[in-house]
């Protein structure tokens, strides 16, 4: 993994168009896919992320460069370029989509937000020529609800926490789990510490997050079998990113957030939730939520129109008596982790 990642430092810095760096990444893409047999889960999964992180830094450095060539100047003031999803969480997959926003740091004139707007949409053309799909839902820096200086940032928060309607609290929690990825880090660090404060000034702001975190419940049968798929081409399989990983994310999160736990990635957050919920508990939702990490990254995905892509979904073929039975076991933990943050909260 050392030898792909070095490889990639060095090749990274010689290339200047998305078009080179698209060849670059579809290379280190196969490499790491061949080493998924053979590496641990937790080592693999952070090679893979860290390969995201040096191509979506290269990909902003090549769009501010464009930008600066096309008359626009250097970027006007600091600002910081956040992943959102499994990209905050240090937790993609090989075929992830776009999932980010951009902060930038003052109040500005319209000329200024004209330049953050405008590389918003550069970086996002960038990252669909390198294969990254934008994300369906739309939270995207291109799209200026998730692209706006500090002080807007804040006044969403503040605004979102007094609406306390579902889709204002999914948008809360679409925030905890943001990272700088490029650029001022203090930017992000202040939209958390706001977070923070909102969540203690808000009165039934866990009770509400928690009716949102629950809405992924454990996929499990009433006699402790696996919900399949029941047609298409993926009957037989199973939805293990939101069966499964999605629920334990969430889950991890909200505990996070009743216990201020400032990181993002779930592994981190379970080495610092130890203090709160104690060793035992830790540990049994470390084992079970690595082994739903390395069933997440065998699902069936595709290369479609450009971008890789994945539809979350175990195949039949990989469900074999053991993989079944590891899994249904996981669920049972999943099922009682739920049943704890409810009594917690």
């Amino acid at each position: 993994m050392k030898r792909i990642l070095g490889s990639l430092e060095q090749r990274i810095q010689k290339i200047t168009t998305f078009e080179e760096l698209r060849m670059l990444r579809d290379l280190i893409q196969k490499e790491l896919h061949e080493r998924l047999l053979f590496s641990s889960i937790v080592i693999w999964v952070a090679s893979v992320n860290k390969a995201h992180d040096l191509i979506i830094q290269k990909t902003i450095s090549i769009a501010e460069k464009f930008l600066e060539g096309e008359g626009w100047g250097k970027p006007p003031m600091p600002y910081a370029f956040i992943l959102f999803g499994s990209g905050g969480r240090c937790e993609q997959t090989l075929w992830s989509d776009q999932d980010n926003g951009l902060i930038f740091k003052e109040n500005a004139t319209s000329n200024t937000q004209n330049y953050y707007a405008q590389l918003a949409i550069v970086i996002e053309d960038g990252l669909k020529i390198v294969g990254y799909p934008p994300c369906e839902g739309g939270v995207i820096a291109s799209n200026n609800q998730w692209c706006k200086s500090v002080e807007a940032w804040e006044r969403m928060l503040e605004e979102w926490f007094l609406d306390g309607s579902w889709e204002s609290i999914r948008q809360l929690l679409i925030i905890v789990d943001s990272r700088c990825i490029y650029g001022e880090q203090t930017l992000v660090d202040q939209l958390k510490l706001k977070f923070s404060m909102l969540v203690q000034q808000t009165p039934g702001s866990l009770e509400a997050l928690l009716k949102n975190t629950l809405r992924h419940k454990v996929v499990l049968g009433p006699f402790g079998n696996l919900i399949k798929e029941p047609y298409g081409e993926d009957a037989g399989g199973f939805d293990i990113k939101y069966g499964a990983y999605i629920p334990f994310v969430n889950a991890i999160r909200l505990l996070c957030i009743k216990f201020a736990v400032p990181v993002t990635s779930t592994l981190e957050r379970l080495d610092c939730l130890i203090v709160h919920v104690g060793h035992e508990h830790s540990e049994e939702w470390r084992v079970a939520f690595e082994y739903v990490l390395w069933l997440r990254s065998k699902t069936v995905f595709q290369h479609e129109d450009g971008y890789y892509s994945s539809r979350g979904k175990l195949s039949a073929l990989d469900l074999n008596k053991e993989v079944t039975s590891k899994l249904k076991d996981c669920l049972h933990i999943g099922e009682q982790l739920q049943k704890i943050i409810k009594r917690l909260i």
